[in-house]
């Protein structure tokens, strides 16, 4: 027995003995592999000190969202697409020291702090793709601060007009021909202005460029301004007479708000679009147009941003229109076209429309009949909302095309005085009462 004990003891110690020179020369052949492999002890100490390098170095460039900016010792060259925001720039490093900065095309517009307090920048070349400049977007800097830039009280910046004097005594104030953009804030808070002529060459209206003028009474916009941008003339209280040219296709929200000796206002055929509370509410009280096919192809932003809800009412070529006809071409009637418009009694639609959108005659009180073709094929949503004197819908094809037409929900909320079964819808071959 004592025998084969001495034996399973010494089997044991040889298998174990076995078992650590495997693993040292498996430890062996892993140093081997370690010291012939690609990536050394040595390479990745010099990898982490590069690393290490590029972490402490310098940025000289970036791409952040749509942008990229590459700064080449004191210029700063930015490209992109789109309104370049001030926090773009954020990472550049010593701004103190840069002097010029170029802005390449596709960028459209320079937000309000993107170069403040660059307090070295002397420079800027701009691409005519940049239309809207932000209030404050170089305050701090030479440009504004430097004497020798400034043109007896106006700041041209290339072909912007950048700034006007707070305290300039001028009443009547000549913009430089050649100038293509009055920037943001540009003459706000002129006390003494009383009118302007903007000449042709300027395309855009900054935001608030003419705000709080108070005496402002005269604006006459050169005939290559397309653009009036937020609150361009808000708050110009004495503001009677505005010429909007032909060739403008945008008035931005709040655009003439607060203007409340404005009375009449002519809308050329060129407006695409009329923005938020552009007119304030309850003082426009004559629009003039000369083309219904116009009008009724502007995209209202919402409600408020038709006039004729709030009291206005709307002359074609002189008259007041009273008993719509809306005339051949028109396909689509769009959203709020004549919203809130108490004028209205009667409206005709051609054979053309196809659509009457969103809110269309919402509100429209006095409208009393309308004819709709069977060329119609979608009413949306609210287009008879609180039409309340609204009787009777004759419509020119059958009571199964009728049903056929694609409703918005509400498209007849509260109408025919609120009783139901007061609207009917007159088909080619019977009544449809609206319950």
């Amino acid at each position: 027995m004592r025998n084969l004990l001495a034996i399973v003891l010494t089997i044991a110690t040889l298998l174990t003995f076995t078992a650590c020179e495997g693993e040292n020369e498996n430890e062996l052949r892993n140093e081997t592999d370690s010291t012939n492999s690609t990536v050394s002890y040595e390479d990745v100490e010099i990898s982490e000190e590069k690393a290490s390098s590029e972490t402490t170095s310098e940025l000289t460039s970036q791409e952040k969202f749509n942008f990229r900016w590459e700064l080449n010792g004191d210029t700063i060259t930015i490209s992109g697409e789109g309104d370049l925001s001030d926090h773009i720039l954020d990472d550049v490093p010593r701004k103190e020291s840069i002097k010029k900065a170029v802005i390449l095309d596709g960028i459209t517009a320079v937000g309000d702090d993107v170069f403040r307090n660059w307090n070295s920048l002397v420079s800027v070349e701009m691409s005519d793709s940049v239309t809207d400049i932000g209030c404050s977007a170089f305050d701090g800097t030479p440009i504004l601060e430097s004497e020798s830039n400034w043109e007896g009280d106006a700041l041209y910046l290339n072909d912007i007009l950048l700034r006007v004097r707070e305290d300039a005594s001028f009443s009547d104030f000549a913009i430089k021909e050649g100038t293509r953009i009055i920037g943001s804030c540009a003459l706000q808070e002129q006390e003494n202005l009383k009118s302007i002529t903007v000449p042709d060459s300027v395309t855009t209206i900054g935001r608030r460029a003419f705000a709080d003028c108070k005496n402002l009474e005269t604006v006459t916009l050169g005939a290559s301004t397309t653009t009036i941008r937020l609150g361009a003339f808000i708050e110009c209280e004495s503001l009677t007479n505005v010429i909007l040219p032909e060739g403008l296709t945008a008035i931005h929200s709040e655009a003439f708000k607060e203007c409340r000796a404005l009375e009449n206002v002519t809308i050329p055929e060129s407006v695409t679009f009329i923005g938020s509370f552009a007119f304030t509410v309850g003082t426009v009280k004559k629009i003039n147009i000369s083309s219904l096919e116009a009008w009724c192809n502007i995209t209202f932003e919402s409600w408020t941003a038709n006039p004729l809800s709030q009291g206005a009412e709307l002359c074609l070529n002189g008259e007041k229109v009273e008993h719509l006809v809306i005339p051949d071409g028109i396909e689509v009637i769009k959203d709020h076209a004549f919203f809130g418009y108490k004028g209205i009694t009667s409206a005709t639609l051609s054979d053309s429309v196809e659509t009457i959108s969103y809110g269309a005659f919402g509100e429209c009180s006095n409208l009393a009949s309308i004819t709709i073709p069977c060329s119609v094929k979608s009413i949306e949503k609210f287009v008879f909302d609180e039409c309340e004197s609204l009787t009777d819908i004759t419509y020119e094809g059958t009571k199964a095309q009728w049903e056929a037409i694609k409703k918005g929900v509400h498209w007849d909320d509260t109408t025919g005085s609120y009783e139901p079964g007061a609207f009917n819808v007159h088909c080619i071959d019977g009544c449809i009462k609206n319950s």
